[in-house]
């Protein structure tokens, strides 16, 4: 995922509605849930879909762009399979850093351009003068010296670069190809590639696609010899400095046809999800936090129980069972808000919400090397939530066991402070509690709740939510599945009672 997420850590762009945090991020398991919805071909489309994850596009909660090229891809299967096929003759490339090509561009220095220059012409003038003067033999052999020693000084950063600009030039070509295609059939992907310069640019990244590798023993031959020509003439470290200058003049044309490519990938890849799962579907925008959902269930667990719910306050309050899915249920609302405001998808019949910042305080533990306690890690993620009640957009904040790592009585006090605080102005916190008192001090909220029945041999659970509040327990019994002794169960069973 350190390869992948490279495009999203590198790109410094900020024009977007709203960042889902690392801590959200792993919250919601949202690396296992990528692993299950890409179906991207590329490695950049790949990369592009992380970030789109990550960055909440600004604009309406549906991306008409993606929709526009999802719709063209569902009526026209065939140019589905030749886009398909054009983008399969770049995803061997191992393009995980090509975005540094246009993200952070290396800058040829015109003095060392300069040297090296002139280091090739000598080279190559006393190569020819040894022909007519014999005593030129001995310069001739210090000014190679002196190449192969910058030649093979350079030899990583020129490799590196060399295949940069070689995936560049194909990645071009790919643009342009699809690019004719495309207009040949008069479609509307949602997106144009930049031409501004694309044939110049392909033809600079002409000299790095020498590819002789078929040609057997032969080829190690030829390999050897075109080496020993670079390294004499320094021609590798001047071609790659001419191609720097050539990229540095067109750093957001490459990007725009990264991220043209990067889309089609994409669309077609949430063209494929949506055939793949049949319970995907498009969500609906409101206008306000009305909350509602059908059929609503985890991406990573398909056969899993589905559920309604309508949160139509802006304070829910779920109590349940342990065990029971109050947690998996917020990693589910939490994930299909994601989807539906990035790829225009959710997993479920039917979704309305409004577009919104999602943040979360879910997976808490503590830290001995930053030395931060449960709690302690816990509340600097409420902090952050108290502090984003007075944004102008929507926020939904998801608390899974709101400060289970402080003792009861200042718990129930401070949750209940903290959560009639989180639900003024345009935020909605939905928050798991076992405090079956922390319902008695709370000001507008509703309340559902997750429960099971216990049965002769073990606790079953429905994971369905109800509205209400819930009445019973099963800490004991869930410690009597686990084979307590007995007398143990029976002396609990009988301190609760009384």
């Amino acid at each position: 995922m350190k390869y992948i997420k490279r495009f999203f850590d590198q790109d410094q762009q900020k024009d977007y509605f709203h960042q889902i945090s690392e801590s959200t991020w792993n919250d919601l398991n949202m690396d296992q849930v990528f692993e299950t919805i890409d179906y991207t071909t590329t490695k950049y489309g790949q990369q592009y879909l992380y970030e789109s994850l990550r960055n909440i596009k600004k604009g309406s909660l549906i991306d008409s762009k993606i929709e526009i090229g999802v719709n063209e891809i569902k009526d026209n299967p065939l140019i589905e399979l030749k886009i398909t096929k054009k983008l399969e003759y770049i995803s061997k490339n191992d393009s995980y850093h090509f975005c540094d090509l246009f993200l952070n561009p290396k800058k040829s220095e015109s003095s060392i351009f300069l040297f090296y220059i002139l280091l090739s012409i000598s080279s190559i003038s006393l190569t020819i003068l040894i022909f007519f003067n014999s005593n030129l033999i001995i310069p001739l052999i210090i000014n190679m010296i002196i190449n192969f020693y910058f030649h093979y000084r350079e030899k990583l950063n020129t490799l590196s670069d060399s295949v940069k600009y070689a995936e560049l030039g194909t990645l071009l070509i790919v643009v342009r190809s699809i690019s004719g295609l495309l207009e040949r059939n008069g479609l509307n992907m949602g997106i144009t590639p930049d031409k501004n310069g694309l044939n110049f640019l392909i033809r600079k990244c002409s000299l790095f696609k020498i590819n002789i590798s078929s040609l057997g023993e032969l080829s190690q031959m030829i390999d050897y010899f075109f080496e020993l020509v670079k390294s004499m003439f320094l021609l590798e470290i001047i071609f790659i400095q001419i191609a720097r200058n050539g990229v540095g003049e067109k750093l957001d044309m490459i990007k725009n046809n990264f991220v043209f490519i990067s889309h089609i990938d994409l669309v077609i890849s949430i063209h494929k999800i949506r055939k793949k799962f049949l319970n995907v579907n498009i969500p609906t925008e409101t206008d306000d936090f009305h909350f509602v959902g059908r059929e609503i269930f985890h991406p990573l667990i398909p056969d899993g129980v589905k559920n309604d719910f309508d949160f139509y306050e802006k304070g829910i309050l779920i109590t349940g069972a342990n065990m029971s899915g109050k947690s998996t249920f917020l990693r589910t609302l939490g994930i299909n808000t994601i989807l539906a405001m990035t790829i225009n998808c959710f997993f479920g019949k039917y979704l309305s919400l409004p577009k919104t910042k999602v943040y979360t305080s879910i997976s808490k533990s503590d830290s001995v090397i930053e030395n931060k306690s449960l709690f302690y890690r816990e509340a600097e993620l409420i902090k952050l939530m108290c502090d984003k009640v007075g944004d102008p957009e929507y926020n939904i904040f998801l608390i899974d066991e709101i400060f289970s790592g402080t003792n009861p009585q200042e718990r129930q006090v401070i949750a209940s402070v903290i959560l009639n605080y989180l639900i003024r102005n345009k935020s909605q916190v939905i928050c798991t509690t076992h405090d079956l008192q922390l319902p008695l001090l709370l000001n507008g909220f509703i309340y559902f709740y997750f429960s099971g029945t216990e049965g002769d041999f073990q606790y079953n659970y429905d994971y369905k939510i109800k509205k209400g509040i819930l009445t019973t327990t099963n800490a004991v019994i869930v410690l009597k599945d686990l084979g307590y002794p007995e007398n143990l169960i029976s002396e609990m069973k009988s301190k609760l009672k009384s």
